[in-house]
């Protein structure tokens, strides 16, 4: 056997993927509810059947957060907001989710200075935990176009540590939702 073969051969299925410039599979969401940040309902993955989500975990402590808050509400939830859904008409909705409990007051001046659409409280931190959080920003995509009412079908398809821009998280939400060619 040629050793180049043989060498690539060995190589994890994951440095392959990494080094061909394939994105990783995409893998299940975990189902959530969370409280509203403003009212007693709640949210649940469910409720995004049919839609993709981008979930922005957040707190107002963040100091990168604070950067792209503005943009994620205003290139992202108004953009797709404005545009009845992303290129392949699929709809767009952005939970912003808080992970600081300890400093109500702090939450409060941060929502009212970035004004996100939906935010909820992620009071343990487990919702962040599950979706791979340790840093912040963690922003999330979500495809559910294939979600059912029990939160199954929902996958994960893109995951960042920080914002890489509105454009950049334009074109992952508008490749989803594409017709086979």
């Amino acid at each position: 056997m040629n050793p180049r073969i043989k060498a690539l051969l060995t190589i994890p299925l994951l440095a392959l993927r990494l080094a061909a410039g394939l994105p990783d599979p995409p893998e299940t969401a975990s189902t959530f509810s969370l409280k509203r940040h403003d009212s007693a309902g709640s949210v649940s993955l469910a409720d995004f059947a049919g839609e993709i989500l981008v979930i922005d975990f957040f707190a107002h402590w963040c100091v990168p957060c604070g950067k792209s808050a503005p943009l994620i509400e205003n290139e992202i939830r108004k953009h797709y907001l404005r545009s009845g859904g992303n290129s392949n008409g699929v709809p767009v909705r952005v939970l912003s989710v808080n992970v600081d409990q300890e400093d109500p007051k702090g939450t409060a001046r941060f929502i009212a200075r970035h004004q996100p659409g939906v935010v909820v409280d992620d009071v343990d931190g487990e919702t962040f935990r599950r979706y791979g959080g340790k840093t912040m920003p963690r922003l999330v995509v979500v495809d559910g176009t294939h979600g059912a009412a029990g939160g199954s079908g929902f996958k994960i398809v893109h995951t960042e540590n920080a914002f890489s821009g509105a454009a950049a998280l334009r074109r992952i939400i508008d490749g989803i939702g594409k017709a086979a060619q």
